[in-house]
């Protein structure tokens, strides 16, 4: 995640050239959206829809009109406009070009040659540019009448799904004055609505009917309810299902139909479900057979797919828990650990559910393959039996990968960056993954190092992580979470060091984590221990950092300070010497300053915030995850949502620990485990996101988020690493990241953060042309700081009156689709800035020169 800030009052006027220029030739381009002159037919401007007498313009019904208007992007016709720019036959306007002006062409028969000459015609310049503008843009859809009588018939469709009968469409067609565009009305009387009155069933296999019985309360046609197409066709699935999910291997969907009568009947249908016996295909004839029960009277589980070298001969097998385990080489995997994912039952009904669920498990352990499970008939058994062959084809045991970025940020003027792992699966021939990675980052810096050497600053990692397909934990616990919700354990451990950036961080961090996902659309997590001790080996280096806790302390030392060692020729304080000995000076009452003071609070306030930010930390916490999501697509462009809740505790085991620490006695506070500092903090995030799919890869997205950290025992504030910021990328784009808050204070920080906040986010998504998406977006939200131990009341939350320190900045954005991620960058404006001290607060104007340019990956929503 970058930023740039765009600021300067030189900048102005250049952006205000830069968008009158854009909105002239946006103008343009859209005044010429209208058919050329050499085509008198009219352009499909406007489908509108009425519906018994009332407007009914909804995403859904628009979609029905077989032809629909060009397409508009902010209310303009862009993409028409472009296509009305190109030249037809270009090639030949430029051959007639050189026929009328002769000497221009034996000039470049000279220059060139006359093929050559010849050959511009097909260049890009000529014909090139045209083809792009006609590829870019939308060729106009004129007016058709043919279709406009074919989209009369898909209303009545429409509504007839839905119980309409007697639906009526008619359509009207009304012209602007130059007859250069169309409006294509349609009226749709609906008629009565038809209900259910009656619902029978007639099945001729006799396995089925008790089946059907089982599961008859559950109709999706019920009596007196409206007639629904959709509610006969989830029917149709709801049965096939169950029936095969009970042993009807053989039964298909295309064997339930159901009979309709609606003659005189007075508004109401009479429904028949009808369920055929099996259809056989003898010869040139069919014949019926009633449908079979099937068992399962075998499992066989070959390690590696035969498919695709037959001549291949099984040389080791074994059996486990009544599976028969095949390789056609040595078994490598145990099939102790390979029976979690099957779901397939020796002996047990034939089920679709448990075949997928079987499917799924095995490509959820990440070390084959997508597996193949394929039923043969048993045809020497005397009652019907499947055999079920699951073919595993294993993935490479080595994978190594690699990657190179170029950065720039906040701290790095450019930096580069190197990542490898190596991940080894099977390890312990259980289906587990060892995985070990390694990054580095070689940077420049001018003002955030002291190395005068062009690569100053430099970052490195080195982090192992294994991942086991199961539980490993007491076994009480994995009684609770069984092998359906595919459970997994994650242990990892890595350590992170900084050279010249910051503090010189070092960083080693722990996991224990399980995984697991108690329904289709809920995924748990629950980390057992995440542990991190943070070690600041350069803490001297504070001042150099956080330049406005200098400049603070420099302004109250120009008026307060006594000791001239303190300060260079200039009158500043020489850093560390100089800010240490003053902060000494001022909180032991040597400089004349009184508690009563400003200047002596802005001291203390400073002081206490690099004893925060320097001092070493150990956090070993505890928390649990849990998210729900009705999302189906990677991309997120349907209607759905996602709940997302985290739990946090940290420092209870190392408040316990702590009490065998002698050093300690009679300590409350600022309690020490092996002479470090450790945490102790409840924090819960909550998290709410919903999409709505306006079709034609418009979403209207909504992300509303709240989070507090509260600190208690042996802290008194919150984890650097644990806080909340405002502003980035992926939160309020109008302010750079760590910029905003917290509550009125003005972000008087270099790095702002907080233990509490509140976020919303709305952002309209709409395609451009091909990969190329915009975006309109409004932000609000802000951080404060609430039951800790910063006084200061611009900082603080006091309740529902704070939520008018709610910032909120919009703007636009322009988005790339690269299919495996997307590219965005956003500006963002400021619209209401809580830190204003002139009123209004509010901000009217677009001023480009204010505004926050911020590029990110993914959609933070």
């Amino acid at each position: 995640m970058y930023f740039w800030k765009i600021s300067g009052c030189k900048l102005k006027y250049f952006y205000t050239k830069v968008t009158l220029i854009f909105v002239i030739g946006w103008v343009f381009v859209s005044c010429n959206s209208l058919n050329k002159g050499t085509d008198k037919r009219a352009l499909l401007s406007k489908n509108k829809i009425v519906i018994d007498g009332k407007s009914a313009n909804r995403v859904e019904m628009l979609e029905i009109p077989l032809q629909q208007p060009n397409e508009k992007i902010l209310g303009y016709r862009l993409q028409l406009g472009m296509y009305n720019l190109a030249i037809d036959k270009p090639d030949s306007l430029y051959y007639k070009w050189l026929e009328r002006h002769p000497k221009n062409k034996n000039f470049l028969d000279v220059v060139l040659s006359e093929k050559q000459t010849y050959r511009i015609g097909e260049s890009f310049m000529v014909s090139g540019w045209n083809n792009m503008l006609k590829e870019i843009g939308e060729p106009p859809r004129y007016l058709d009448s043919s279709k406009i009588a074919l989209s009369n018939k898909r209303f009545e469709n429409y509504f007839a799904r839905r119980g309409y009968f007697n639906a009526v469409a008619t359509s009207e067609v009304t012209y602007s004055k130059n007859k250069r565009n169309a409006t294509v009305e349609y009226a749709i009387e609906k008629g009565n609505l038809y209900t259910i009155d009656s619902v029978d069933v007639e099945i001729e296999s006799p396995t089925l009917k008790p089946l059907y019985e089982e599961v008859k309360p559950l109709s999706k046609i019920v009596k007196d309810e409206p007639y629904l197409l959709k509610s006969l066709e989830d029917e149709r699935e709801r049965l096939t299902q169950h029936f095969r999910d009970k042993g009807v291997y053989n039964f298909q969907t295309n064997n339930v139909t159901f009979e309709v009568d609606t003659v005189n009947t007075g508004q109401k249908a009479n429904v028949k479900i009808l369920i055929k016996d099996r259809l056989l295909l003898v010869g040139d004839s069919t014949k019926s057979m009633p449908f079979e029960i099937y068992r399962i009277g075998k499992i066989n589980v070959f390690t590696e797919d035969p498919s695709d070298e037959s001549d291949k001969k099984v040389v080791d097998s074994t059996s486990f828990d009544g599976v028969d385990y095949y390789s056609f080489g040595k078994l490598s995997h145990r099939p102790k650990a390979l029976s979690k994912a099957i779901f397939i039952k020796n002996g047990g009904l034939y089920s679709d559910a448990e075949r997928n669920r079987t499917t799924r498990a095995f490509s959820n352990l990440k070390v084959f393959q997508y597996p193949s499970i394929q039923y043969v008939e048993d045809e020497s058994a005397e009652s019907p039996l499947l055999i079920a062959n699951i073919f595993l084809k294993p993935k490479e045991k080595y994978s190594f990968t690699s990657g190179f970025n170029v950065i720039h940020s906040s701290i790095e003027d450019i930096g580069f960056t190197f990542n490898t792992s190596l991940a080894i699966r099977n390890v312990l021939k259980g289906a587990e993954i060892f995985e070990v990675s390694g990054r580095g980052n070689i940077g420049s810096s001018k003002d955030f190092s002291r190395d005068e050497s062009f690569f100053n600053i430099s970052e490195y990692g080195l982090e192992a992580k294994l991942r086991v397909p199961r539980l490993i934990t007491p076994i009480g616990f994995r009684k609770w979470v069984p092998k359906r919700m595919f459970p997994e354990t994650l242990l990892s451990l890595g350590f992170f060091k900084q050279q010249n950036i910051g503090l010189d961080k070092q960083n080693l961090v722990g996991l224990l984590s399980y995984n697991w996902q108690p329904k289709k659309k809920v995924r748990a997590q629950f980390d057992l221990f995440n542990v991190q001790y943070i070690r600041n080996v350069n803490k001297s280096n504070y001042f150099l950092i956080y330049r406005s806790s200098y400049e603070s302390l420099n302004a109250v030392a120009k008026n307060n300070n006594q000791n001239m060692s303190y300060v260079d020729a200039n009158g500043n304080l020489i850093v560390e010497s100089g800010t240490n000995g003053f902060i000494d000076d001022v909180l032991n009452f040597r400089t004349g300053l009184s508690l009563a003071d400003n200047g002596y609070q802005e001291v203390r306030a400073v002081n206490e915030r690099k004893q925060r930010l320097t001092e070493d930390n150990l956090i070993v916490a505890t928390n649990f995850q849990y998210a729900i999501s009705s999302r189906e697509g990677i991309k997120g462009e349907e209607d759905y949502f996602e709940f997302r809740t985290k739990i946090e505790s940290s420092g209870l085991l190392l408040s316990l620990l702590s009490r065998f620490d002698a050093s300690n006695e009679g300590l409350e506070q600022n309690r020490k485990l092996y002479n470090v500092d450790y945490s102790q903090y409840a924090k819960i995030d909550l998290e709410y996101i919903k999409h709505w799919d306006l079709l034609k890869r418009r979403v209207v997205a909504f992300r509303l988020f709240s989070g507090i950290a509260v600190p208690y025992g042996n802290s008194t504030n919150i984890p650097f690493s644990r806080s909340y910021f405002g502003g980035g990328a992926n939160d309020n784009r109008a302010w750079r990241p760590y910029g905003l808050g917290p509550g009125t204070s003005g972000s008087v920080n270099d790095f702002n953060e907080a233990n509490f906040k509140l976020a919303a986010n709305l952002e309209y998504r709409f395609k451009i042309y091909n990969n190329f998406l915009g975006g309109l977006f409004v932000d609000a939200g802000n951080i404060w700081n609430l039951w800790d131990d910063i006084q200061d009341e611009e900082y603080q939350f006091k309740g529902l009156r704070s939520l008018s320190d709610l910032a909120v900045g919009s703007g636009f954005g322009l988005r790339y689709d690269f299919d495996f991620f997307i590219f965005r960058a956003d500006l963002g404006f400021k619209n209401y800035d809580p830190s204003n001290r002139v009123k209004p607060k509010w901000n009217k104007l677009y001023s480009f020169d204010k505004s926050v340019i911020n590029i990110g990956i993914n959609y933070p929503f």
